[in-house]
């Protein structure tokens, strides 16, 4: 038997009754996508916002840590 963490009942062990709660949990989990999407464009914005103040200096900067500096959102270089 396996316990559903949502409601803390058990799920009979029964192939329909598992079938009914793997298409619930799909559901619940493709509903949660934008937020996800939502997240990301926020981690991104503040990100732009503060900068890069939490890289070293240039000189000891990695190859990643310099496209960050470039351009926070995408990590590539900046166009000019």
């Amino acid at each position: 038997m396996i316990v559903d963490p949502r409601s803390g009942e058990l799920v009979a062990d029964r192939l329909d009754d598992l079938a009914v709660a793997e298409r619930e949990v799909d559901e619940t989990l493709r509903a949660l996508g934008p937020l996800y999407d939502f997240r990301r464009q926020l981690r991104e914005r503040i990100a732009e916002l503060r900068g890069p103040a939490e890289l070293p200096r240039p000189r000891f900067r990695t190859d990643r840590q310099q496209r960050v500096a470039e351009c926070p959102r995408c990590g590539h270089k900046a166009a000019v």
